[in-house]
């Protein structure tokens, strides 16, 4: 199983809360072994709770918080 996602549309959970839908633009494995995933947002995700409020563009993604269908 190849982990190198770029260029894919993948939806995942953004800080076990946040479900959100973009696009891998680059793919590396993180020390320890884990894949994690930069992803370019389909649509800006809002975080309110922050101050001020955050809007995401490019979210970090590991592999566990993709949603496989």
């Amino acid at each position: 199983m190849s982990y190198d996602r770029e260029g894919q549309v993948v939806t995942g959970m953004y800080l076990g809360e946040h479900w959100c839908v973009g696009t891998v633009t680059e793919s590396r494995v993180k020390y320890g072994g884990r894949v994690q995933h930069t992803v370019e947002l389909l649509d800006p995700l809002i975080l309110p709770y922050t101050t001020p409020a955050a809007n995401r563009t490019r979210v970090l993604l590991d592999e566990e918080e993709l949603v496989h269908d």
